[in-house]
């Protein structure tokens, strides 16, 4: 029987996956800042291209040039989004993204980095 449209994006992202995690063992720590890791809620929007609504997402830890981020659904290596936390937000490059069950790891580049100030409402989904 041939394979559907889903199942062949499916093995794709799989094997870009695999890809990508075989090649960071191989290659180390190519990081110039240390991650800190946290777990903290945020809100995902994509800038370019347009998106849909904001999501959800998690962040699971950050440095100075870059951060990590469980999301809901793929976003593309290339996609500019912003993440609005708490008390910051940010507007990165998605360098790469990676399928695991329950969603997606993305790392992100960043570009512009804010701190809110005190009182500030963050974004709600």
């Amino acid at each position: 029987m041939p394979e559907t449209t889903t199942q062949t994006q499916d093995r794709a992202w799989d094997s870009q996956s695999q890809s990508l995690v075989s090649a960071g063992k191989k290659s180390g720590e190519r990081r110039r800042d240390p991650r800190f890791g946290v777990d903290d809620m945020a809100i995902l929007s994509v800038l370019e291209p347009h998106s849909s609504d904001p999501v959800e997402i998690r962040v699971l830890d950050i440095s100075t040039n870059g951060a990590k981020l469980h999301v809901p659904e793929a976003v593309l290596p290339g996609t500019m989004v912003r993440v609005q936390g708490k008390n910051y937000s940010i507007v990165a490059e998605t360098r790469y993204c990676i399928r695991l069950e329950g969603g997606f790891h993305i790392g992100v580049e960043i570009e512009e980095y804010s701190l809110m100030h005190e009182g500030a409402a963050p974004l709600a989904v």
